[in-house]
């Protein structure tokens, strides 16, 4: 009998774990002339989880097979609407998105500068209207009038509850098997 009570009370607890508790995933993204590397970290009670780093020479892109391409769209599109109402629950920490722009000329700079912070904007208004933002997401465009760059650094830390990350896991790893299979 005590067996029992002390399983349900620690299977009570595991529910009660995975119902209330948040996943927080970091994202750090720098992109520059000599520097490019994505970090992507997985938080769960303030212990890191997972750390995966990638460097732009270790991403391998695949050719597209143009032969299945309808299909495979149909079946990502189909994916995608099952998991997107489970990540409209995402909250945003932190956000910060600033990025250094120059062609050499500074008419050019100016018209490029304000080119990309419009559109900056537009895309951060469409986030903010999709998620929940708990700060105001901080944006740059700082512009380079003496030569050609472009350097981005992008941050961000964002969290589901658990449970929401475990059915959107579930789908993933269904979808992935579908594929392989």
């Amino acid at each position: 009998m005590k067996f029992i009570v002390l399983l349900f009370i620690i299977l009570l607890f595991v529910f009660l774990l995975i119902k209330w508790s948040r996943i927080y995933f970091t994202l750090e993204f720098k992109k520059s002339s000599n520097y490019n590397r994505l970090i992507i970290s997985v938080y769960i009670y303030k212990c890191r989880v997972i750390r995966r780093k990638w460097t732009y020479s270790s991403i391998k892109f695949k050719s597209i097979n143009t032969k299945n391409l309808k299909e495979d769209w149909a079946n990502n599109l189909i994916f995608i609407k099952k998991i997107y109402p489970h990540l409209l629950t995402l909250q945003i920490h932190s956000f910060q998105w600033s990025t250094r722009i120059g062609t050499g000329e500074a008419h050019h700079t100016a018209l490029c500068t304000g080119t990309l912070l419009s559109m900056k904007q537009i895309m951060i208004s469409f986030l903010q209207r999709s998620f929940k933002f708990n700060v105001r997401p901080a944006v740059t465009v700082n512009p380079d009038f003496v030569q050609p760059n472009l350097a981005i650094e992008l941050k961000g830390t964002a969290s589901l509850k658990m449970k929401t990350a475990l059915y959107v896991l579930i789908q993933i790893m269904r979808q992935y098997r579908k594929k392989k299979g």
